[in-house]
């Protein structure tokens, strides 16, 4: 039988493989649209969706609009008014450009695309049919364009089985747009799905308005401002540790305006949060960074929603800083702790951070970042402007040393939290998490001095690893000598403990050398060591720090005080856990029916 003949495909057939990558599902559609319009100047953007935007998407801007020959030459491949030359695409200042996304929607939809410049006197309509025949016709309209998007995927039904029910798709076009409306906060957005209308947001002040507009006051009221200068510029809001989220779907980080969903952005957030979050949780983050054009890449992914830098490191290095910079200036543990006299002669000033707010016992949350219930109220900004090198590694002021060692103790509960008394309020304290925070920062200065002190063991320990983690063995051993550690292989997948850190003392090695293995062979191999030391000195004091059912005398909760008393964010273990929580005299009297 003879093979078919090399021949050139039709151009619809060009468009609907283009549209594969392109348009993945009805979100897709509603980006490249918004996107299209406001490159296109617009300050007003209307969505409407039906059944998913699987019936229907159709999207209207006020945006400078198209001539009529314009309007026909957009729905060709490659025709783009954003790129003229190479030294254009490596100077993308706009979001669309690759000049596909128009053909490639047309190509799986009953499409027609209404669009009128506003000095000319009536617009143009074009309308798509099967195969890409095409109409283009006179239409009376108002300024801007108009594009409509029916029945998508109704000619390539393997992809139209594979599209979710109506409710995910609707939530993913919600997304989409919540993105579009944050970063463009003076532009107006309204979306409505099947009817109803799900956002409506109008041109706003400032950025701050419009995430109270979009996230609401639970998120906006617990925000403070990020601000970094420098070759690459970080500006926005970030929320308090409290304020957190299983999965980075509360991350809204753009790129020189554009959205994405990078890696290496989402660690570098987390990377300035340091040990403030447990595992698995993320803040919330609004925030912009700005980066040369000509060095960056947003042409890594088919929808533009990945970026590749061209200095990546000095990208981590300034979203961190920056981040590490709000949270260290921030007043999560602020006036939380008085003396008892001053507690005595301001009793209101102590209920209001109490804690408790009903008849239950919650772990304090830090004061609103607004104050008010005025959304643009303004966010206190971090005064630290600097630019000094960045060092990897989590600095915080020395605003939240407190008084604990005022506290009158009035004993252990459950051989797992202290009680005691600090003016009119009772304090509650978990042990455990207390000497873990206490246990980290003494570790953490240790390894940015020089290195936490190791003790050589009488009788090496052996130990068998999983043949993931024997490679951390030798690819780290430089950052586990400095962590305390000397391992050495002793054949197969053991290998021999000759030293472990001094405040260890007499725990077992074993659980603590598995674990800071673990954290540094999931580590990302583009991190220095500096920026490698949170985690595995996190779990290393946990394993060193007193534990959950432990008893402990008078004297070593006084030790322990103190010691609490000497060190920053004591409000937090490492792993993002509260340490203290605080009842006041007013709740615990309404126990008892005295208020």
């Amino acid at each position: 039988m003879r093979s078919p003949r090399i021949q050139i495909m039709p151009e619809w057939l060009k468009n609907q493989i283009a549209a594969g990558e392109v348009v993945e599902r009805p979100a897709s559609v509603v980006k490249e649209l918004v996107e299209n319009a406001l490159d296109a100047g617009a300050t007003r953007i209307t969505i409407e969706v039906e059944e998913g935007g699987k019936r229907r998407i159709r999207v209207l801007d006020n945006g400078g609009g198209m001539s009529r020959d314009e309007a026909v030459l957009a729905l060709e491949r490659h025709a783009t008014s954003k790129c003229a030359s190479i030294e254009d695409l490596h100077n993308i200042g706009t979001f669309g450009f690759r000049g596909e996304a128009l053909p490639s929607i047309a190509s799986v939809s009953r499409f027609t695309l209404r669009t009128r410049q506003a000095e000319l006197p009536s617009g143009t309509q074009v309308t798509i049919g099967d195969r890409g025949h095409r109409e283009a016709e006179e239409a009376a309209m108002p300024a801007g364009t108009d594009v409509a998007v029916n029945e998508l995927f109704y000619n390539v039904p393997a992809r139209r089985k594979f599209l979710k029910n109506d409710s995910t798709e609707n939530r993913t076009i919600v997304d989409v747009v919540q993105r579009m409306a944050l970063s463009n906060h003076q532009v107006h957005f309204e979306l409505s799905v099947d009817g109803r209308q799900v956002i409506l947001a109008p041109p706003e002040k400032d950025r701050l308005s419009r995430i109270f507009a979009i996230l609401g006051r639970k998120v906006c009221d617990h925000l403070y401002e990020c601000y970094l200068e420098g070759p690459v510029g970080v500006r926005g809001f970030v929320s308090e540790p409290d304020l957190k989220k299983r999965g980075a779907t509360g991350l809204f980080t753009f790129v020189n305006g554009r959205f994405v969903r990078d890696k290496l952005i989402i660690q570098a957030v987390m990377n300035g949060y340091g040990t403030l979050l447990g595992r698995g949780d993320y803040p919330y983050a609004i925030l912009d960074i700005e980066v040369p054009p000509n060095q960056m890449d947003v042409n890594v992914h088919p929808a533009k929603s990945e970026v590749r830098f061209q200095r990546s490191s000095e990208v981590f290095a300034a979203i961190a800083r920056a981040v590490r910079l709000t949270v260290s200036e921030a007043p999560w543990f602020r006036g939380r702790l008085q003396t008892d006299e001053a507690a005595a002669t301001n009793r209101d000033a102590l209920s209001a951070f109490a804690g408790a707010t009903d008849s239950s016992l919650e772990p304090f949350s830090p004061p609103s970042a607004m104050g008010t219930s005025n959304p643009g109220f303004p966010i206190p900004a971090s005064p630290l402007r600097s630019q000094e090198p960045f060092s990897g590694q989590l600095v915080f002021s020395r605003q939240a040393a407190g008084s604990f060692a005022s506290m009158r103790y009035l004993g252990q509960f459950a051989n797992c939290f202290l009680l005691g008394q600090i003016g009119r309020s009772l304090v509650l304290i978990d042990q455990h998490a207390a000497h873990e925070r206490v246990m980290f920062e003494r570790l953490q200065q240790q390894f940015k001095a020089a290195g936490v002190p190791g003790q050589a063991v009488l009788v090496p320990q052996l130990i068998e690893l999983d043949p993931s983690l024997i490679a951390a063995v030798s690819d780290r051993a430089e950052l586990l000598e400095r962590l305390g550690f000397v391992l050495e292989p002793f054949g197969g997948n053991t290998v021999a403990v000759k030293s472990v850190p001094v405040l260890l003392k007499q725990r077992s090695a074993e659980p603590a050398v598995r674990a800071v293995l673990e954290e540094l062979s999931d580590a990302d191999d583009s991190l220095d060591a500096g920026s490698l030391f949170h985690k595995p000195i996190s779990t290393m004091a946990c394993h060193m720090a007193v534990r959950a059912g432990d008893p402990m005398d008078e004297r070593e909760v006084t030790a322990l005080l103190q010691q609490m008393d000497g060190i920053d964010l004591a409000a937090y273990c490492p792993h993002g856990r509260p340490v203290v929580a605080f009842l006041s005299e007013d709740e615990v009297a309404r126990w008892f029916h005295r208020t």
